[in-house]
């Protein structure tokens, strides 16, 4: 597999449910969307199961939360936490779903993989029109001569703006939770792009390194999306990764 640029969390995990979709009809290949992938570990029962990851706070796309419950993991399930700041253990491996010794974290919250797919299929996937689509046999039926065309509304500009305020709210409920989440901080970036107004995204980035000093990561994550665009004559992202490296 290959790692997904904007989301430095997937494959650090041994094991992955990985969710591929396919139009059939078009014999296309399979393809992996972003955050449709799983950490998963084995039961004491040797079930497979979900463990807890942050993006389940975090998907604005489905109705309802996921809501990991106590379970009984094998002994050979956990994170290595070697290398990671107590403030980066505390965002990833919060303590009401793990138990943190040594340089590993255990979790002691789970949710079943059916569960996490219907999840999948009621918000994200069911919104792309990946379930309950029409059939192309129906399409052919149609007598096209006696179909009248559908007039396109323009948009209301006020509902648009509502739109991307309610997305707002809800990217900034997820990074409150999870600063660190960078397909959160895509979603961020790409709000302030679609607002025309980046002065969010400056609030966001002007309190990161503030509010964790000793993180190389808040410095790291800084220098990759306030400095998209890089110049030979842009130092800003090399003092950023230099600063980074003197707290690593």
């Amino acid at each position: 597999m290959i790692q997904v640029f904007y989301d430095s969390s997937f494959m650090k995990h041994k094991y992955q449910l990985l969710m591929l979709t396919k139009d059939t009809a078009q014999n296309e290949d399979y393809v992996l969307w972003a955050d449709l992938y799983f950490d998963v570990f084995r039961a004491a029962n040797g079930q497979w199961i979900g463990a807890y990851m942050p993006k389940y706070r975090t998907t604005s796309a489905t109705p309802k939360k996921l809501q990991p419950r106590k379970m009984r993991f094998s002994k050979d399930a956990f994170y290595n936490t070697g290398g990671m700041t107590r403030e980066e253990i505390d965002i990833a491996y919060p303590e009401a779903y793990y138990r943190i010794k040594k340089d590993k974290a255990f979790p002691l919250m789970g949710i079943n993989i059916d569960e996490i797919f219907q999840h999948l299929k009621d918000g994200l996937l069911g919104r792309a029109g990946m379930y309950d689509r029409p059939s192309l046999e129906a399409v052919e039926d149609v007598n096209l001569e006696n179909v009248q065309m559908e007039r396109v509304e323009v948009q209301n500009p006020d509902s648009v703006k509502q739109a991307n305020e309610d997305a707002y709210s809800a990217i900034k409920d997820a990074l409150l939770e999870d600063p660190f989440n960078e397909a959160t901080i895509w979603l961020l970036v790409g709000n302030c792009r679609a607002r025309d107004d980046y002065s969010r995204c400056d609030e966001f980035f002007d309190n990161l390194i503030p509010n964790y000093p000793d993180s190389a990561k808040a410095y790291l994550l800084e220098a990759k999306f306030r400095h998209l665009n890089i110049s030979l004559e842009d130092s800003s992202r090399i003092s950023l990764l230099q600063s980074a490296v003197k707290v690593d």
